[in-house]
């Protein structure tokens, strides 16, 4: 939280309210909505800041502004619980609402059962399905023969390569 800022001169319509703001600044708050920063020996300027700077920094400047040296700092207003309490509500409700409305929509055009069978196609079209029901396909079982023949034949060669018998 900010400190309390010392009030070193207040001012009214045309002269701002000015405050020590640290060993060597001064924070000037005009009553046009603006406050700035100047040098505290020179009084040359700093920086403008505008009133939003100064809630920024966690100062009220309507009450910098009139001169307060005791409350200056934003009231910080915590919202009571009912008001929350009721706000959730509404907000879970309102969700509640918006997933029913979704449901009988989807149930009544028939998106969710075309949802479903799109997914129970999906689980039986997978990449398990086919290679496992084609184990025993007359194709693959073709191709084994085939490929034992090759290999029992690239055997005999490599054993007639080596001078081997044949």
């Amino acid at each position: 939280m900010a400190q309390l800022l010392e009030l070193l001169k207040k001012g009214d319509r045309f002269t701002p309210t000015t405050y020590r703001f640290g060993a060597r600044e001064r924070l000037n708050i005009h009553a046009d909505g603006y406050a700035d920063l100047t040098e505290a020996d020179t009084g040359s300027y700093i920086r403008t800041l505008n009133w939003d700077g100064v809630r920024n920094m966690g100062y009220c400047p309507a009450k910098m502004l009139d001169g307060n040296a005791t409350d200056q700092h934003l009231d910080s207003i915590s919202p009571a619980l009912l008001p929350q309490v009721k706000s959730c509500l509404k907000y879970i409700c309102g969700g509640l609402a918006a997933a029913a409305i979704i449901v009988v929509t989807g149930n009544l055009t028939g998106c969710t059962s075309y949802l479903l069978s799109q997914a129970e196609q999906d689980v039986a079209t997978s990449t398990l399905e086919p290679r496992m029901s084609s184990i025993d396909s007359p194709g693959l079982i073709e191709f084994r023969k085939q490929n034992a023949y090759a290999n029992q034949r690239l055997a005999e060669m490599r054993l007639y390569a080596a001078g081997g018998n044949q």
